[in-house]
Parts: C-alpha cells; sequence; structure tokens
C-alpha cells in the first residue's frame, strides 16, 4: 500500500510541476488555452488583437515577470 501511495504522490507532484510551468492565455471569444510560457510572448506579438490575457498557473517559477511583460505586449501602443 506503500508504494501506491508514494506513485500516487510522485504523479500529483509531475501534475503540478507541469502544470506550474504553463500559462494560460484568455481569449476575447471566451475560449482558453494551456500553454508554455515561451510562447506567451509570440502570442502577444502575433494574436494581440484575439488575445484578453495571460495568467500564469499556480506553482509557477517565473515570479509574474513574465506574465506581466505578455500582458503588457497587449497593451496598444502609444
Amino acid at each position: 500500500m506503500k508504494d501506491i501511495t508514494k506513485r500516487i504522490e510522485a504523479l500529483e507532484s509531475e501534475i503540478k510541476a507541469r502544470t506550474g510551468a504553463s500559462f494560460t492565455v484568455y481569449y476575447k471569444d471566451g475560449t482558453t488555452r494551456q500553454i508554455h510560457p515561451g510562447e506567451a510572448i509570440a502570442l502577444s506579438l502575433n494574436e494581440a488583437d484575439k488575445i484578453e490575457r495571460f495568467e500564469e498557473n499556480e506553482g509557477g517559477n517565473n515570479g509574474g515577470i513574465l506574465e506581466g511583460l505578455a500582458n503588457a505586449l497587449l497593451l496598444p501602443g502609444e
């Protein structure tokens, strides 16, 4: 039984690590998608008119810096 518990804990940790290493992109049409953090910059530059915002998933290791940058790139230029 301990082996099963350890396996479950390992799987939960892996899922949290994968989720934390991703962003959620919220589109203006109401859809959402999980993306790799690096993809947020490319989407900000290429699809800004379609995107409402980006959010770093819980457990992320970017400290909000990449999230802030990606969202700032969505703002119209002055």
